[in-house]
Order: structure tokens, then sequence, then C-alpha cells
């Protein structure tokens, strides 16, 4: 117990089912008064001896070890050889009506320093050992003490979790015939959620990086859009790392989000340049092309940017715990789109520069002259006709956006998505100690 109290980040370690020990001492009232002691003062010694607090972990030779003050009084032995100090006149030996025989202290007596001579307490009291249980914990139908670790609400609970795991296993190294079951542990689903978003991340950029390239149909503008993802992320992660904000559900999420977004800046950015080169009469040939594309189009990647980051932005301002929730999503998600940005505006152009420096190929300029496909000439036909009634397209966007306002109601309002699970979700950590019969 005193060694998970030491933890940083725990505030909290409960017990139930222990077995404790406890002393019953019947005084000798004249050997009491032989060395001039009174109940009292024996009681505060034998509870100063007992103590038992953990002081914290400090670094011995580049390892970290808990240290704790431990007064050892676990078995009746060392509950019979605690050592009580005789004070003024009784350090003599020679109380008031006393025999020559008590005028000399015993050996055991004699244990400490000339100025101060000891008693032990099996000298001055018959003392016995009754068992009582505080509380009755059963798993699986056998005997256990139950532990449970609670965290404070600022601390990181899988942290916590792999360190109560360590010491957990240290624990059944130095006791052997201990076997521990866990019957909460709030790292799992946090873990388990963690590495659902990580995948579906994952699955989430593959798909994305097979639609661009569909849509795109050359592998070089294919790489040059993508790499924007990994390294916008990375961006965002570095940031979030120096403002000490971890990967949790939240910032995950932000990530998945923003994956179909930091590459919106990067594919306008290299088509334009792409359009450009295969764009017959341009003047303008290598560098001068790019600089020339990349400035075409930086005020409109730009402005989409800045109204995003707006949009996200002022929900890391809000308080109380919705603010807790969605500030690191809002930061996320604002790091990422920054990042996005600047990598569309320096880092696309330099790599269109490195991948297009003899220009397009033939089959590239074959490629972009061919007729355009179904879908090209669907959204052509869609695009006309929006431009030649104005007023029936701008009036059906205007009641789709009423009628969605009317749907608040049927949806409903609530802070969080309802749990079919009705865990309690108090205590960070709960274990169970089985220990056999010996131990």
């Amino acid at each position: 117990m005193p060694k998970l109290e030491g933890i940083d980040g725990v505030t909290s370690v409960s017990i139930s089912g222990q077995q404790v020990n406890e002393g019953s001492l019947v005084f000798d009232q004249e050997k009491m008064a032989q060395y001039g002691l009174d109940e009292e003062t024996v009681k505060k010694v034998i509870q100063a001896a007992n103590v038992n607090m953990p002081l914290g972990i400090y670094n011995f030779d580049d390892k970290e070890k808990t240290i704790v003050v431990d007064g050892n009084i676990s078995t009746l032995k060392d509950l019979k050889n605690i050592k009580i100090p005789l004070t003024g006149g009784s350090q003599t030996g020679t109380p008031a009506q006393a025999g020559p025989e008590t005028n000399q202290l015993s050996p055991e007596m004699a244990t400490g320093p000339a100025q101060l001579q000891n008693v032990k307490l099996s000298d001055i009291a018959d003392v016995k050992i009754t068992g009582k249980a505080e509380s009755i914990s059963r798993t699986n139908g056998s005997e256990s003490i139950g532990i449970q670790v609670t965290r404070s609400p600022d601390a990181d609970t899988v942290a916590i979790v792999d360190e109560v795991n360590e010491e957990v296993s240290n624990f059944k190294e130095d006791f052997k015939g201990v076997s521990v079951h866990t019957t909460l542990d709030q790292a799992k689903p946090i873990k388990d959620s963690v590495e659902t978003m990580i995948s579906k991340a994952l699955f989430g950029c593959l798909f994305a990086v097979i639609v661009i390239m569909l849509f795109l149909r050359n592998f070089k503008t294919t790489l040059i859009s993508v790499i924007s993802i990994p390294l916008s992320l990375l961006a965002a992660l570095l940031v979030l790392k120096q403002m000490d904000i971890s990967l949790n559900v939240m910032t995950l999420g932000a990530m998945t989000v923003a994956i179909g977004r930091v590459v919106d800046d990067s594919i306008v950015v290299i088509e334009n340049i792409y359009r450009r080169m295969a764009l017959k009469g341009e003047q303008l040939k290598g560098g001068e092309l790019i600089r020339s594309a990349t400035k075409e189009m930086f005020i409109p990647i730009l402005s989409s940017t800045i109204v995003t980051v707006a949009v996200y932005l002022p929900l890391a301002s809000v308080t109380g715990p919705v603010g807790e929730l969605f500030m690191p999503f809002a930061l996320t998600m604002v790091f990422a789109l920054v990042a996005s940005l600047i990598i569309a505006i320096t880092l696309v152009p330099a790599m269109a520069d490195s991948l297009f420096k003899k220009g397009l190929s033939k089959k590239e300029l074959k490629s972009h002259e061919e007729k355009p496909s179904k879908l090209s000439a669907f959204y052509r036909k869609a695009l006309d006709w929006s431009l030649n009634h104005k007023l029936i397209t701008f009036g059906t966007a205007i009641l789709l956006l009423v009628g969605s306002l009317f749907l608040i109601p049927s949806i409903g309002v609530s802070f969080m998505p309802a749990d079919e699970e009705k865990n309690d979700h108090r205590h960070l950590h709960s274990r169970t100690w089985r220990v056999k019969r010996g131990y």
C-alpha cells in the first residue's frame, strides 16, 4: 500500500478484506511503578514505533526507489521487543520502596546510551495477539484482499496504471504464491479507444490516397499531395507535445477529421501547377511557372484555411467541462490546418520543381488532353443549369438552410451521448490480491 501511495498522481489507496492482528496489553502495575512508567507514556512509545509513512520517490544510482518509514512491527516478537525508554529518576532502577535486587538493571534494559536506558515491552506487560477482519473480500469464491487505487483529476490514467502494474509485478516476484486479478482497469478502454482511433485514421488516410489517385490520375501529383497529411499531423503533434497535451480520443478524433482537410491546400496548388504545365501557349517554364502558379492559388487557400481556423479556434476558449473536452480537439485542428497551409506554399512547390524538372512527359500531356469523363460531363451540365437558373439554385440553398434548423427539436440536445454501460468510473484501478495459506 505505501508503494502504491508513493506513485505520482495517486490520491488514495483503499484496502478491503485484510486480516488485522491486534495486540492486547495487560500491564504489570508493580513493574510499571518500579521503572517509573505510566500506561500513557508506553502507549505513545508504541504508536511512535509503529509509524508507517511513504516519503516519496528518490533516485539511487540512476534508479527510482520508493522511500517508506516503516516501524516493522509485524509479528508478536517485534511487539514484545519494543524498547521503552526510561526517563528521569527511573533510569537508576531505584524507585521508592524497591528492593535491593532492583538496584541493578538487566542487560536487556541497558541497551541504549549511558544517559538513556530501555526496558522491553514484554518486561512490563503481558502481550497477546487477537485477530479480526476489518472487511470481507472474495474473488471467484476465494478469500482475497481488494485494493482500489484512485488518481488525481489532472493525472494521466494510462501512465498511473502502467506504474501500478509495474509495482504489482515486483510484488509478485518478491512474494511467491500471490495471484493477482484485475477487476476494473480504466486504462484498458482508453488504450482500446486510442488503438481504434489510430487504426481508423490509418484507414482514412489510405482511402484519401486512393480517392486522390482516382481523380488526379497521376502518381507524381498524388505523391506530392498526400505528403502534406503526415507532415501536417506531425507538426500538430510537436506543438501538442510542447503544450503537454496527450494523445487521447479528442486529439486523435481531430486528427482523423483533419486528414481530409489538410490535403485540400496541397491538391489545389499541385493541380494548378499541373494545369499550367499542360496549358498550351504557357510562356513561363520551370521554377518561374511553379512560383506563378503557387502565387495564383495563395489567396484562395489562405482564405479557406483562415475560415476553417476561425470556426475551430473559439472552441479552445470554452470554459467548464465542455472546454476541457473540446480544447484539445480545437487546438489539434488549428495546428494541423496552419501546418497544411505552410506545407502547401513551400514544400509542395519544391517537390513539384523536383519531380517535374523536365516538364510533363508526352503520356502525361496526352492524359491531360483526353476527353472529360462521364463524371466531368455530368458536372459540366449541372454547372451550366445552375448558372442559367440562379434564382432556383439560390432558393433551394435557403430552403435547405432553414429546413436544417427545424431538425434541432427532433434531434434533441445533450452534453454527451447516452452510454449503455452504466459502469462506476470513480476508481482508476481495482485489483484483487489472493494469497495462499502460509503467507
